[in-house]
């Protein structure tokens, strides 16, 4: 499945989140933890178990994603307690259909900043989306974003050759080295999780289909959305 499968061996399905972040993990990037679960979880012997996670690691990114592709993919921020987490469950249509995906939330902080990077075996894109307190990648890629508050660059293997770093340029060439080798796309947070601040990254697809990002011009907002 062309060049994106080079040093990676196969495709991680696009509605895999565990899949997505056991390969980011396996690489050495920076992730959150992540629990991955069925509707059924909820109601047996593991549930104490799943209490006792949320209290001790959360806040979470709650993510519902659907079996069935006639149903939509749902989903919340700030899950501190497992009584948020049933509420949430208690809103899906069929939550039987429906994979949980239970997403350590980064916090945010002053110099937050999210990003997107696509990486070929030639060449980088990373963009940058900067704001006191930012942490949802979707305000970058949603479509919406500011331009005045958006940093990218392009690199031909480790060359910068274009872009508007905007002070970001050590973030983007930090970025352009943890994905270098691993082709795809990766989402990204800056800010505090587990009571470390840095890069996090937090999501990975290694569909072909983001390598026509490579052929527009900036800024190039990737039109990504999990809901």
């Amino acid at each position: 499945m062309c060049e994106w499968l080079v040093g990676l061996g196969e495709s991680i399905p696009s509605n895999s989140k565990a899949a997505a972040y056991t390969f980011m993990k396996s690489i050495g990037l920076p992730v959150v933890k992540i629990r991955t679960f069925g509707s059924r979880y909820l109601f047996n012997e593991k549930a104490k178990e799943l209490e006792e996670f949320i209290n001790d690691e959360g806040p979470f990114l709650i993510i519902a994603s659907p079996m069935d592709p006639r149903l939509p993919r749902r989903g919340a921020f700030n899950i501190v307690t497992l009584e948020d987490l049933y509420e949430f469950m208690s809103k899906l249509e069929d939550r039987d259909s429906y994979t949980i995906n239970l997403i350590q939330q980064v916090v945010g902080v002053v110099d937050s900043f999210v990003g997107t990077v696509v990486h070929s075996n030639l060449e980088t894109l990373v963009e940058i989306y900067f704001g006191e307190g930012v942490t949802d990648v979707r305000s970058l890629t949603s479509g919406g974003a500011d331009p005045k508050r958006i940093a990218y660059g392009v690199f031909i293997e480790r060359v910068f050759t274009k872009g508007e770093p905007k002070g970001f340029m050590r973030e983007m060439c930090r970025v352009r080295d943890m994905v270098y080798g691993f082709p795809g796309y990766y989402e990204f947070v800056y800010g505090l999780c587990g009571g470390a601040e840095g890069i996090w990254f937090t999501d990975y697809q290694s569909s072909p289909m983001y390598l026509n990002i490579f052929e527009k011009e900036p800024p190039r907002v990737i039109l990504h959305n999990y809901d």
